[in-house]
């Protein structure tokens, strides 16, 4: 058997154990003026969430998805019009982005990547000495110094990728 609660907004949390748990699961959907949300979807005006999905005027989201008007983003996807993102992707109207990628039309974006794109893999350098090779990402030092049987060991064509474009990669510097 199982039991169902529904939410203003017409989510439902169900349970095979007891209505309190399925109260538990709404408590992650719809979060309004929460603390430390964690694993929740549609977030608003919310404060430390974490894991989260659609968060809207949040404060210090991490590792979310679709964060809008937020603040202090950290490892997210698809930031819209926030504040001080970092290490984010696809940033987009955003203020004082920091080490994040395909950031569109943001201001006062700081120590933004080069990007090298249409080879096998994409390329991104960084102002902090860090490079990303598809999803291989090391520091420079690494990069200089690492043997044809690490790079090997990485994917099937890296030896050949490498051995192309390594003077030209590793001759970009900010």
């Amino acid at each position: 058997m199982f039991i169902t609660a529904k939410s203003v907004s017409g989510n439902v949390g169900v349970s095979s154990i007891s209505m309190e748990k399925a109260e538990e699961q709404l408590v992650m959907m719809d979060c309004n003026n929460c603390y430390n949300c964690n694993n929740c979807n549609n977030c608003d005006h919310c404060n430390n969430c974490d894991n989260c999905n659609n968060c809207d005027n949040c404060d210090n989201c991490n590792i979310c998805n679709n964060c809008n008007n937020c603040y202090n983003c950290y490892n997210c996807n698809n930031c819209n019009i926030c504040n001080n993102c970092n290490n984010c992707y696809n940033c987009d109207y955003c203020k004082n982005c920091y080490n994040c990628d395909n950031c569109d039309h943001c201001n006062n974006c700081n120590e933004q990547p080069i990007q090298i794109s249409g080879l096998k893999w994409i390329v991104t350098i960084r102002a902090n000495e860090t490079i990303k090779i598809g999803c291989e990402d090391h520091d420079r030092d690494y990069w200089v110094n690492v043997s044809d049987e690490e790079i090997v060991k990485m994917n099937f064509g890296a030896l050949k990728f490498w051995r192309e474009f390594k003077d030209m990669i590793l001759s970009i510097h900010f």
